[in-house]
């Protein structure tokens, strides 16, 4: 058991190193114009990943993942890929990706590809957001899971005025 957590720990590490980068990568691309260096670029980024991941391990941590997992990443995440992939299939066009991708590969993209650009994956997108949307009016509205006194159900309990303001007003950012 201690080597699968040593492998479920390693694993956690990699993954973050990797989206990290990526953030830190764009960063240094805007701002070591700016005579910034990289060094402080990274203790930057790392200290508010750091100060704003201590939100999760306070008492009420479970509650802000809650509001930050339903509402803070999910929808606007389905949005944000939603419009990439209106982006790639009517602005861009899966034709002009796929002569791209033969001019890279010396291979064109299989139909079946293509099908799952053009119109599989839309629709899959498309019904995965109704389907957030309508939990959260199944739910309610902006509520979140709490557990009762005696640990034997659960509740759905409607957010405090402060975190719907948070809820609406942190995502754009």
């Amino acid at each position: 058991s201690a080597l699968f957590f040593l492998m479920l720990v390693t694993l956690g590490i990699g993954s973050m190193f990797g989206t990290l980068q990526g953030v830190l990568t764009s960063m240094y691309d805007a701002l070591i114009k700016n005579s910034v260096t990289s060094k402080i670029i990274s203790i930057s980024t790392c200290l508010i990943a750091l100060l704003v991941s201590q939100l999760f391990s306070m008492t009420n941590g479970e509650y802000i993942m809650q509001m930050f997992d339903m509402y803070a990443v999910t929808l606007p995440l389905l949005i944000i890929t939603f419009s990439e992939l209106i982006a790639i299939n009517w602005y861009i066009g899966v034709t002009v990706i796929a002569d791209d991708i033969q001019t890279m590969c010396g291979k064109r993209p299989c139909f079946f590809f293509l099908l799952c650009w053009r119109y599989i994956t839309p629709f899959l997108m498309l019904v995965l957001f109704i389907g957030s949307v309508g939990s959260i009016i199944y739910k309610g509205g902006l509520c979140y899971i709490s557990y009762t006194q005696q640990c034997t159900d659960i509740a759905y309990l409607t957010y405090q005025r402060y975190s719907r303001l948070t809820i609406w007003y942190v995502p754009p950012f």
